[in-house]
C-alpha cells in the first residue's frame, strides 16, 4: 500500500477519526494551561493546581466527545482486572508525562487507544504544543504527521542509542539498561515521556527501548505501534506484549534478540 493510500485509510477509520476529533477539542485550552502552569514554577503548589485542573479538564472533553461511540471510556492507569475481557472499549491519557506537564516541559502529549477483545485496535497521539500526530490502526501501519513510522535498522548495541524509563521503585529494567550502556560504546535517552519513548522507538530514532512501569494504556499503545512500526517486543522476560505489560524490550528483530541475551 502506497502511503497516499495509507493516509486514506487512517483518515476514514472511524475509531481513527473520533479519537482525532476527541484530543483536538481540548487542544487551545491545553495550551493555555500549559502556559500557565510555566509561568508558575516559582510556586510549585500554583503549578500544581493549574496542572491538576488542566488534567481533569481536558479528560472532561475529551470523555464527551468519545461516549458518541457508545463504548466506555476508561482512565490509561485504570488497573488492568477492571477493564473488559470482552467487547469494545477507550483507554485514555489527557497528559502523557504528568511529570513534564507539573514542571512546564516538553514533550507532553494526550493519547487515545482503542481497544476490543483486550487487543489495541487503533490509536492517536496529539500534542497541542508541537501540533505533531500520530496514529497507529491494526494490520495498517503508524504514522507521524510528518512519515510513515518505521522501527531503525541498527544490527548491533556499540553506537546505539537506548530509551529508557520507568515509573515505581522496581528499577531492574533501567539498572539492565545502564549496565549495557556501561558494557557497550551505547547511550541512554529519555524524554521522561513513556508514550513519547515509545513513538521514538517506533520511528527509528532510537535503537532500542527499555520500559518499566507501564500503565494499561501504554502497554495498549506500545503493542499496537511497535508491531505496526516493525519493532520486535516483548516484556523483558520475553513474554509477547498484551495490556497490562509492566516491562517493554523492544529494537529490531536482529538487535532485540542481542539485547534479551544480554539481560536475561
Amino acid at each position: 500500500m502506497n502511503q497516499t493510500a495509507r493516509k486514506t485509510s487512517f483518515t476514514n477509520n472511524p475509531q481513527i477519526k473520533l479519537a482525532e476529533k476527541a484530543l483536538r477539542r481540548p487542544a487551545a485550552m491545553y495550551r493555555r494551561q500549559f502556559g500557565e502552569v510555566e509561568r508558575a514554577q516559582m510556586s510549585t503548589s500554583t503549578a500544581e493546581s493549574i496542572a491538576l485542573e488542566a488534567r481533569m479538564s481536558v479528560a472532561k472533553l475529551i470523555k464527551e466527545e468519545l461516549d458518541a461511540s457508545g463504548m466506555p471510556v476508561f482512565s490509561s492507569d485504570t488497573d488492568v482486572s477492571k477493564l473488559p475481557a470482552k467487547g469494545g472499549y477507550w483507554l485514555v491519557s489527557p497528559t502523557t508525562s504528568w511529570a513534564n506537564f507539573l514542571h512546564g516541559r516538553e514533550p507532553n502529549s494526550m493519547m487515545c487507544v482503542f481497544v476490543e477483545d483486550n487487543e489495541a485496535q487503533s490509536a492517536v497521539v496529539y500534542s497541542p504544543l508541537s501540533e505533531m500526530l500520530y496514529t497507529a490502526l491494526k494490520a495498517d501501519g503508524a504514522q507521524s504527521t510528518n512519515a510513515r513510522l518505521r522501527a531503525a535498522g541498527r544490527k548491533e548495541i556499540n553506537g546505539a542509542f537506548v530509551a529508557t524509563n520507568g515509573r515505581g521503585d522496581d528499577t531492574f529494567v533501567r539498572g539492565k539498561a545502564l549496565a549495557l550502556v556501561k558494557e557497550n560504546d551505547a547511550r541512554t535517552v529519555s524524554t521522561n515521556d513513556i508514550v513519547q519513548d515509545i513513538l521514538e522507538a517506533a520511528g527509528g530514532k532510537v535503537d532500542v527501548l527499555m520500559l518499566e512501569g507501564l500503565n494499561a494504556g501504554e502497554s495498549a499503545f506500545a503493542s499496537l505501534v511497535l508491531r505496526e512500526s516493525g519493532c520486535y517486543a516483548t516484556t523483558v522476560s520475553g513474554q509477547p506484549l498484551s495490556i497490562g505489560a509492566q516491562t517493554i524490550v523492544a529494537a529490531n528483530s536482529k538487535l532485540h534478540a542481542i539485547v534479551t541475551k544480554a539481560v536475561l
